[in-house]
């Protein structure tokens, strides 16, 4: 009876651990950044670590509507938003000559056609393709 006794009280206490676990987690979810609204920079794509930087590759997702910078040219085109899903479509960009791009624009642009779904962590916005990680952007509220 005392063994049976003890069991249920380590029983109770664990259960009371992991709830405490699981409600912060769904704090720390519940206070991520929202999608939308949010300045976007690219801070690693296809597994490759790029410098975070102000005005290299950002995108801000609005209403239906994206617009940001790809290396020396803007971008804007629509996304479509079910759930976690998520896809860009007509996406165009300005044309000017980056002398230093070295192909990262092209990649990017490729990269951001691909996207099926997304995922956010607090302030960092994974876009997925077939179930991989292909860009990681960290959030800046204006």
């Amino acid at each position: 009876m005392k063994r049976n006794l003890v069991c249920l009280a380590l029983l109770f206490f664990v259960s009371l651990l992991l709830s405490g676990c699981c409600s912060s987690c769904r704090y720390r979810r519940n206070h991520s950044f929202p999608l939308e609204s949010i300045e976007w920079h690219l801070c690693r794509i296809a597994g490759e670590n790029i410098e975070p930087s102000s005005d290299k590759f950002v995108i801000v997702l609005q209403d239906g509507t994206i617009h940001g910078k790809a290396f020396c040219n803007r971008i804007m085109g629509r996304y479509k938003l079910n759930g976690s899903e998520l896809s860009f479509l007509d996406i165009a960009s300005t044309r000017m000559l980056c002398l230093e791009d070295n192909g990262q624009e092209a990649r990017f642009l490729e990269k951001l056609s691909q996207v099926t779904h997304f995922d956010i962590d607090y302030k960092n916005l994974m876009l997925l393709s077939s179930g991989a990680i292909t860009m990681v952007f960290e959030g800046v509220q204006k």
